[in-house]
C-alpha cells in the first residue's frame, strides 16, 4: 500500500478520539480494527486508490456473516491548528459522513456510509470516513465501452440519459450542488438492457443552497458533466439530457440563460485543460 511521507505515526497516542458508525456494521468494523483513530491509521490490509497530500483513499474488504464486502476508507490528516480553530481533517471526514447520510435519507443513490471518526494523532488532527462500494463503474468508462459511436436514439442509450438526468434532477431539485459533478463521480450499473442504477460518489464538497443562490452552482455542476462526456455524446444528446433534467419537452423561459452559462463554463474548463489546470 502506498504511504505518504507525512502519514501520521499510528503508534502515536490518539487523543480526543470520537467515532460514529452504522449500528449494523459496528461488529464488522470492530473485527477489522476500524473502531478507533489509531486502529484506522494502523490498518494496512488494503489497496491504495488515491494518494494526494494529506489524504489517502484505500479499498478494503470487511468480513460479515453474509460474506466479504468491498469498502472504501478515506484518511485525512493535517498539522494540528490552535485548539479553538476548526480542524481541517475533522471537517472533511465529518462533512462526507453527514452529506452521505442526508442524501441517502432523501432517496438519492449514494454509497452506504459505514463509519466516521476524528481526533488527534500525535501532532496531527486526523479524521476518517468509511463507506461501502457502490455497484457498477464510472459512467464515462461505461459510455466509452458501450456507446463508442454517436447513437441514433436507441432505447438502451435513451434509458441511460433518462436515468442519469433523473438522478441529477432529483439532486439539484433538493437544492444541492456537488462541485465535482464529472461523469467519473457517477457510477452506473445496468441491471438489464436499458435499465440503470446510478450512484453519486465523493460527496465531501456537497452543499445545500437557498434557491436564490442555486443558479451559479447548477451551472458549475452541469458544465462539469458536459465537459467530461466522451466525444460520442453529441450536442443533440446533451440537449436531450437537459430537457430530461428539466422535465419538459421544449425550452422554457430562463433556460437559454442557464444554457449560455453552461456553455461558457465548459469553454473555461477546456481552456484550463489546455493549460494543465483541470483536476
Amino acid at each position: 500500500m502506498a504511504r505518504q511521507d507525512d502519514f501520521p505515526d499510528a503508534a502515536a497516542t490518539a487523543q480526543e478520539d470520537r467515532y460514529e458508525c452504522d449500528p449494523g456494521w459496528q461488529e464488522a468494523l470492530k473485527l477489522a480494527g476500524l473502531d478507533s483513530l489509531a486502529g484506522v491509521f494502523r490498518f494496512s490490509r488494503s489497496s491504495a486508490m488515491r494518494d494526494v497530500p494529506e489524504r489517502l483513499t484505500v479499498r478494503l474488504k470487511l468480513e460479515r456473516e453474509s460474506g466479504p464486502v468491498t469498502a472504501y476508507l478515506k484518511r485525512h490528516w493535517h498539522p494540528r491548528r490552535l485548539p479553538f480553530l476548526p480542524q481541517k481533517a475533522h471537517g472533511e471526514a465529518r462533512r462526507e459522513w453527514a452529506n452521505t447520510r442526508e442524501l441517502a435519507a432523501a432517496g438519492l443513490g449514494v454509497p452506504r456510509p459505514l463509519g466516521c471518526g476524528w481526533g488527534r494523532l500525535g501532532t496531527f488532527a486526523a479524521g476518517w470516513y468509511l463507506c461501502a462500494a457502490v455497484p457498477g463503474e464510472p459512467a464515462d468508462d461505461f459510455l466509452k465501452r458501450e456507446f463508442p459511436h454517436q447513437q441514433r436514439r436507441s432505447g438502451r442509450y435513451l434509458g441511460f440519459l433518462q436515468a442519469l438526468a433523473s438522478q441529477a434532477s432529483q439532486f439539484h431539485c433538493g437544492g444541492y450542488s456537488h462541485q465535482d459533478f464529472y461523469l467519473c463521480h457517477h457510477f452506473v450499473a445496468e441491471s438489464s438492457p436499458g435499465s440503470y442504477q446510478f450512484s453519486l460518489i465523493d460527496l465531501q464538497r456537497v452543499h445545500r443552497w437557498p434557491r436564490w443562490l442555486q443558479h451559479r452552482w447548477i451551472v458549475k455542476d452541469l458544465a462539469q458533466l458536459a465537459y467530461s462526456c466522451p466525444p460520442s455524446v453529441s450536442r443533440s444528446d446533451m440537449m436531450a439530457f437537459f430537457l430530461l433534467w428539466k422535465g419538459s419537452k421544449t425550452l422554457e423561459a430562463g433556460d437559454r440563460r442557464l444554457l449560455r452559462g453552461i456553455i461558457r463554463k465548459v469553454a473555461i474548463l477546456r481552456r484550463r485543460e489546455a493549460e494543465g489546470k483541470v483536476r
